[in-house]
């Protein structure tokens, strides 16, 4: 005799704006539940629909939330960090020559930034930022047509994010300073995450931001960073791999 199954559809609105179909079987004999099943499911937004794959449990029932939310996740969390990510970055390429301490030193003796933080790095990553985040802006219409994207940019939250992450670097090194740590001397995380975390507080004063987006940058992008702080090793932009 054929194994037969049901299909049933349930309707839920998720956290994001996104409708998903959960799809789950409820099996007729006994037999067909001791096995993985193959399912497809279905997520629809906007008239459009995703298609993505998973095995349903030896019960029949499917809860996938995993793989769709975690796309989301990464989706919107790049999406909104790009123009820091490009605004950090950029100041690299410049190779300013004009300290933007003036060269001048704090009480205990050493330098505020150092010759690393320069006028034309500090700068020229807040116009790189800004600029990037023009074309975000002018892409977001079509970008929305594609993937619903649950945060969107104008000037006001390109300029702060980009502002943020120049100005959270600088802190950054004035902390390094502060207890004697050279330029070019590595300080983890304290080197991957300083940009970061003030362009996504400068954000928050006029957004209020994913917990799951803040969690899932703070574990990405100090693997981002150190690898693009090796590619610029490669290319002699950078005198240390970190």
């Amino acid at each position: 005799m054929e194994k037969l199954a049901k299909i049933r559809l349930n309707l839920e609105i998720s956290p994001s704006p996104l409708i998903i179909i959960y799809v789950y079987i409820e099996d007729i004999f006994a037999e067909f539940t001791k096995k993985w099943t193959f399912i497809t499911v279905i997520k629809i937004s906007d008239g459009y629909f995703i298609c993505s794959s998973a095995y349903a449990t030896n019960h029949g029932y499917f809860l996938f939330y995993f793989h769709i939310i975690m796309l989301d996740i990464i989706i919107n969390s790049f999406w909104l960090i790009i123009p820091a990510y490009c605004a950090n970055f950029f100041p690299v390429l410049l190779r300013g020559k004009h300290p933007i301490d003036f060269g001048r030193k704090f009480i205990d003796g050493f330098r505020l930034f150092g010759d690393g933080k320069t006028i034309e790095g500090f700068f020229g990553g807040i116009f790189f930022g800004i600029l990037v985040g023009l074309l975000l802006i002018y892409l977001q219409p079509l970008i929305q047509n594609m993937y619903p994207l649950q945060f969107q940019h104008d000037l006001l939250s390109v300029f702060l994010l980009t502002t943020g992450a120049v100005t959270g670097d600088m802190i950054g090194s004035f902390i390094k300073r502060r207890f004697g740590i050279k330029r070019g001397d590595s300080a983890p995380l304290l080197d991957q995450l300083d940009f970061l975390i003030f362009s996504l507080v400068m954000l928050s004063i006029i957004s209020t931001l994913n917990i799951y987006w803040v969690i899932f940058l703070a574990i990405v992008t100090p693997l981002i960073h150190y690898s693009s702080n090796i590619c610029a090793f490669l290319l002699k932009l950078k005198n240390e791999p970190y």
